[in-house]
């Protein structure tokens, strides 16, 4: 079958062909991909392809599918369920696993590589989709889960000022699940990002920000003489952090879900520490995130979500899929 992977000789990708995974354990599952979404970092590699120790990495994590055999010992799921599953696995044995932090594993690794047509993983890590949930829709289960994440790590009560900064398919995601807590959310972005305010406004009807337009920091303080309750960085950059230190209030908290690729920012700390700000990281998931977004799916208030899928590519079309992201033409493409 043929399989999207990172590789030595590509540029940076390339097209390959592999054999097709089978179980070998008795509580995996096989599952045909339906699509993936094409994650952020995904798009990094792209532009900044890393040193590989091997020849080729199959990359794509974003998936949804069908079950197409299952190992003797499982007996929660069955061919023809529809599903979605974790992008990575923990030891299962360190203290950060047996708390239920599995994304803080010191020796978590990957169990994806979907930008192919079959993938075998173990069972424990699949979930059953609700019948309403598309599978376009499930292509978006991974973001949404960091999201979750993300928002377990402060408390956001109805009539709350939050602001999100970034308007990607992260920053779009957080202000929708925290607008659903009942907080009063303003997406931030810049004029480059125009489509995608344009999309989070008229398509998910989210408040937005053009930063290149108005002054955020006036505008938030018009609000509210006291600040942002909480802050969310979605963009990994030390103006967003900066901007998001100004706008939280005393007290406040400062989430940051983005990664930064510099490897030094010029960030003013001094501002935790006079303005009591609780400044928090979010990477990944945890399996309780994924429980949670079942629950929201199953409560049929994500189904909107489907629509900042601007783009559905064959795998074939990768490079026009990447390059469109790269010109922010694209929100959310998922390949095929």
């Amino acid at each position: 079958m043929k399989a999207l992977a990172l590789t030595k000789a590509g540029d940076p990708f390339e097209i390959i062909d592999v054999e097709e995974p089978e179980i070998r354990k008795d509580d995996q599952v096989k599952i045909k991909i339906h699509g993936t979404g094409v994650c952020g970092g995904d798009l990094s590699d792209y532009l900044n392809p890393p040193v590989l120790k091997k020849e080729s990495i199959i990359l794509g994590h974003e998936y949804s599918g069908e079950i197409v055999a299952v190992g003797s010992k499982v007996n929660n799921l069955n061919v023809g369920d529809r599903v979605i599953a974790e992008s990575s696995a923990g030891c299962e044995k360190c203290i950060y696993c047996r708390d239920g932090y599995t994304n803080l594993c010191l020796d978590r690794k990957g169990i994806s590589g979907s930008y192919t047509d079959y993938i075998v993983v173990p069972a424990r890590y699949v979930y059953k989709l609700p019948e309403q949930i598309s599978l376009d829709l499930a292509t978006l289960s991974e973001p949404l889960a960091c999201v979750i994440n993300a928002l377990e790590k402060t408390k956001i009560r109805p009539g709350d000022l939050v602001v999100v900064i970034g308007p990607g398919p992260l920053g779009i995601f957080t202000s929708y699940l925290a607008r659903l807590k009942g907080a009063r959310v303003f997406l931030v972005g810049r004029s480059s990002s125009k489509k995608r305010l344009e999309i989070a406004k008229d398509k998910l009807n989210l408040n937005i920000i053009n930063s290149d337009k108005i002054n955020v920091k006036k505008y938030i303080s018009d609000l509210s003489k006291y600040g942002a309750e909480t802050v969310f960085g979605c963009a990994g950059s030390e103006q967003v952090v900066n901007l998001a230190f100004d706008l939280v209030k005393k007290g406040g908290s400062y989430i940051e879900l983005g990664l930064f690729n510099a490897s030094s920012q010029n960030i003013n700390f001094e501002k935790i520490v006079t303005k009591e700000i609780k400044v928090t990281g979010a990477v990944s998931h945890r399996p309780d995130s994924w429980d949670r977004l079942l629950k929201l799916y199953q409560s049929g208030v994500l189904k909107d979500l489907e629509k900042i899928i601007t783009n559905k590519y064959p795998i074939k079309d990768w490079k026009t899929a990447f390059e469109n992201l790269k010109a922010r033409e694209d929100l959310k493409a998922v390949l095929y």
